[in-house]
């Protein structure tokens, strides 16, 4: 099941990308690649809630532009076919990183930061229930998946300023 979902995953991305503005020059190697079309600066102060699933506010897209995020991982092998299609095809996306995750698989969660991806956190258990849980329970999530996934990849990443709430479940 999980196989057929990455899979699938991986179609739709690519399929996305299509509209992508990319040029041969970007990537080196493969003349018919999506390429990335810019990368946008964010400045988290700026954007304290993003994302039309939740909230009002959504980043500076133009016509036809996408953002690639991935929660929930890093998980081998699954992590890994995606980092090499998003490489064959000079693409770069968003990783929401699990702290328990990356301090397993901390290989894997270093070659996300190598290829030059964003990485954010997702909490330190990907803890379901962040709209009941008690306020303390919520912080120490938060607080040690950015220890955890600093810890593996290393200071200045954007670990410490882009976080996705487990299953958007929120509190007003």
């Amino acid at each position: 099941m999980i196989i057929w979902r990455t899979i699938g995953l991986i179609v739709l991305m690519l399929a996305a990308l299509a509209t992508a503005k990319a040029r041969a020059a970007d990537c080196p190697g493969n003349p018919n690649a999506l390429g990335t079309s810019r990368m946008l600066s964010i400045d988290p102060r700026e954007f304290l809630r993003i994302g039309s699933v939740q909230y009002k506010t959504s980043l500076p897209l133009e016509d036809r532009e996408v953002v690639l995020t991935f929660d929930d991982g890093p998980l081998p092998p699954y992590t890994n076919r995606v980092l090499d299609v998003l490489a064959e095809h000079c693409v770069k996306a968003n990783y929401f990183l699990v702290g328990r995750m990356a301090r397993g698989y901390p290989d894997v969660a270093r070659r996300i930061r190598a290829e030059g991806h964003t990485i954010g956190t997702h909490s330190e258990s990907h803890m379901l229930g962040f709209d009941r849980a008690p306020i303390e329970t919520v912080k120490g999530e938060i607080e040690q998946g950015i220890a955890s996934v600093t810890s593996v990849v290393g200071k200045g990443t954007a670990a410490t300023s882009f976080f996705r709430i487990p299953g958007f479940l929120r509190r007003q």
